[in-house]
């Protein structure tokens, strides 16, 4: 591979068809690696494919003094042009994400911010804010034999799951609760000297039905534990703050360039993300508290 020649990368994301174009060859190598499945749900690198629904292009150009972004929002495409590679491979797959979710809220369908795990052919959420405990409660679960369905980002509409990340970036006090997933690791890297693991869990079948979801905060640093009910007007705040990092597009990749990171919303879409996420009938509960009890606590309900 050479620089400066039109690099081309075709994928799928939750049976969405992707089309990446770049002049950089370390891209194209990163999005054939493992760390874009963190982000984008389900997603799997193809041979050239029909009926592409989300196309970037992200092409270095030193002659820059800003990075720059052009959004098309009819044809659902997003023309990026940065300084130097000095990305990182989230960058990309956030710019991704931010055209996905379009493509499935056109759909009924939503990106949200949750982890789950299934049995049979059911499937509980967990809904919460960055560190609040959803990998480690699904490790849990996983641990006591449910199916890892997803970790982050999961695609939902009203009453089932469609998809979702099922790679997990750990860190490492989590990773050393359960020892059994580090033999599962298929790359190890640091952030500030602290040891980071991807591990790759098995892709489930979907749709699956969701019989509850959990509003969560899961500690294994705590003995407190509460739990009670959620009305469906509590949920709906609750996933409409709790959403994907991207949703609607409003931040930048990884808050690093301040020129990219445009929203592509749109009034009729926020009225349809509104309608679904205030409507939705099905038993919730919030658990605060030690994520072994809070395991106890699903276990005897699902």
């Amino acid at each position: 591979m050479k620089r400066n020649e039109i690099y081309t990368l075709y994928g799928e994301s939750c049976n969405t068809p992707i089309k990446l174009e770049t002049n950089d060859p370390e891209l194209i190598k990163i999005m054939r690696g493992l760390y874009p499945k963190r982000i984008l749900p389900n997603f799997v690198v193809k041979s050239p494919i029909e009926g592409i629904k989300v196309y970037l292009s992200y092409f270095i150009n030193p002659n820059l003094s800003r990075a720059t972004e052009k959004i098309n929002e009819e044809e659902g495409t997003i023309r990026c042009y940065v300084r130097a590679p000095s990305y990182s491979p989230g960058e990309v797959s956030f710019q991704f994400l931010k055209i996905l979710e379009r493509v499935w809220e056109n759909n009924n369908k939503y990106c949200t911010e949750s982890s789950s795990v299934g049995k049979d052919k059911e499937a509980i959420l967990f809904v919460g804010s960055s560190g609040s405990g959803k990998t480690l409660l699904a490790l849990e679960m996983n641990k006591r034999g449910y199916e890892f369905l997803s970790n982050e980002n999961t695609v939902i509409d009203s009453n089932y799951i469609y998809g979702g990340t099922t790679t997990v970036n750990l860190k490492e006090f989590v990773a050393d609760l359960f020892p059994e997933v580090i033999s599962k690791t298929r790359e190890v890297y640091a952030v500030s000297n602290v040891k980071r693991y991807l591990v790759e869990f098995p892709q489930p079948n979907y749709p699956r039905k969701i019989a509850y979801i959990f509003i969560i905060r899961a500690s294994p640093y705590t003995e407190k534990y509460e739990e009670r009910e959620v009305s469906p007007e509590e949920l709906g705040f609750a996933l409409y703050e709790f959403p994907t990092k991207l949703i609607r597009g409003v931040l930048s990749p990884l808050g690093r360039y301040r020129n990219l990171g445009k929203s592509l919303d749109t009034l009729e879409l926020s009225e349809k993300r509104l309608k679904t996420f205030f409507n939705l009938n099905i038993p919730s509960y919030y658990l605060f508290g030690n994520y072994k009890r809070i395991s106890d606590k699903i276990s005897k309900l699902f």
